[in-house]
């Protein structure tokens, strides 16, 4: 019988991609100032900040899992969201995660007994949730799951204008990209711009 490798990868979670719903478009570092390039810039910026060369955008996108919610739409949906969030979830049981802003967040926990949307990490820090896979359903089987937070990356959010808020979505990120032990095949950096 063959044993299904597990996905180690963090997962980015976002909401929608107003550009695309093409599979594995959500959070591309592309176009320029878009979700996904300022989460590559962060992550640019600690890796730099830690002596080691910005990852290529290749790297990025092979190193972190990134999903919307709200996969084949572009335009948020809050209920959609809520119905939909808690499958995602479930889907990731035992992984780690970064909801990225409070309605990726609220989406993810709708309908949880165990935590709200109020209970929302600190930007940056995390909580851990047993999460019953979703092919099980059976909270006997639930697994620990990482959930980190940070607000969404989309350029609106006024937090990330401080020096010291980017430098703790660097830290994040560069920290979960490290652990996950793909640094090393980040290779040459493409061009910052």
């Amino acid at each position: 019988m063959r044993q299904e490798r597990r996905e180690r990868r963090p997962v980015l979670i976002g909401l929608v991609n107003p550009y695309s719903t093409l599979a594995g478009a959500a959070l591309l570092p592309v176009p320029r100032g878009c979700a996904g390039w300022r989460l590559w810039q962060f992550l640019g910026d600690g890796m730099e900040e830690r002596g080691l060369a910005r990852p290529a955008k290749s790297a990025y996108v092979r190193n972190f899992q990134r999903r919307n919610i709200l996969a084949d739409q572009r335009h948020w949906d809050r209920n959609l969201g809520r119905a939909l969030g808690p499958g995602v979830l479930a889907a990731l049981a035992g992984r780690v995660i970064v909801a990225l802003g409070a309605e990726a967040w609220s989406s993810l926990v709708h309908g949880r007994g165990d935590v709200s949307y109020r209970d929302r990490p600190q930007n940056g820090q995390s909580i851990i949730l047993h999460v019953a896979p979703q092919e099980s359903g059976d909270e006997e089987t639930s697994l620990p799951t990482t959930i980190y937070y940070l607000p969404h990356p989309s350029g609106r959010n006024p937090w990330y204008n401080e020096p010291e808020n980017r430098r703790v979505a660097a830290t994040l990120l560069t920290n979960l990209y490290c652990d996950a032990g793909e640094h090393i095949h980040a290779g040459v950096s493409e061009t910052s711009s």
